[in-house]
């Protein structure tokens, strides 16, 4: 575990992570815990130097999720993938206002990711203390919160509950996904969660602004014509029919 953090540091200062967009924190552990991420390269490529402690952690927690994924396929759907592992850096002192999202097929990358039902964990580095929130999609108003000491593995399924993280000092995180995938003859719009407020707001914006200029050179015809289906001078309409 001290290796890989070490790792994570370095990579850190290497300038291999990415700042995240404000916007898609809110699909990720927030904006204090996903100041910065990266993935990792997939788990079926040989491990490059640079991040070798992290794969080995990376295998730990696929024998968790294994074990869970299995153990929740049985009653709401078998596995049927495995995300890429995502390494998290909470946000310094020192790191100024997070970007706003700008890219439209970024966004849809991130809102694929929130809407997805699957079994996540975390693997929580350390070295500062964190305090997880767990919150049940049943009654979003009761979070349950507690703090604890690195290391941790968090479990969860995405469709039961939403886990944010916040910490004071320096917090890595390693987290692993494996997809799930309804039985046959249920019925799949169960299995599409709701995205994060704050992204479905952004696409709201941002298709209105589409609908409102003349000038959509470079926009994909598909969010031109969302846009068009939404919107009419700035006045939410919605289309009944086309023929």
């Amino acid at each position: 575990r001290r290796l890989a953090e070490q790792e994570a540091r370095a990579l850190k200062r290497a300038g291999s992570m990415r700042r995240t967009p404000e916007e898609a924190t809110h699909s990720l552990l927030g904006p204090l815990n996903s100041c910065w991420t990266l993935e990792l390269a997939p788990a079926d490529e040989e491990a490059v130097e640079a991040e070798e402690n992290l794969r080995r952690l990376e295998k730990c927690l696929d024998e968790v999720g294994n074990s869970v994924a299995q153990g929740c396929g049985s009653v709401f759907g078998e596995v049927c993938g495995r995300g890429v592992a995502l390494l998290h850096y909470s946000k310094m002192p020192e790191d100024r206002a997070a970007p706003k999202l700008i890219d439209p097929e970024e966004a849809v990358d991130y809102c694929a990711r929130a809407s997805r039902k699957r079994v996540g964990l975390y693997y929580c580095l350390g070295p500062s203390s964190t305090v997880i929130s767990i919150t049940p999609r049943e009654d979003p108003t009761r979070p349950y919160c507690v703090m604890t000491r690195s290391p941790i593995i968090v479990a969860y399924r995405s469709d039961a509950c939403v886990v944010d993280m916040g910490s004071k000092g320096v917090n890595i995180t390693l987290e692993a996904e494996f997809f799930l995938r309804a039985g046959a003859g249920r019925n799949t719009a169960m299995n599409i969660l709701p995205i994060p407020e704050v992204l479905a707001n952004w696409f709201t914006d941002r298709l209105e602004a589409i609908a409102e200029s003349d000038a959509n050179e470079g926009v994909p015809l598909s969010y031109q014509r969302e846009a068009a289906m939404l919107f009419h001078k700035s006045v939410r309409v919605r289309v009944m029919e086309l023929w």
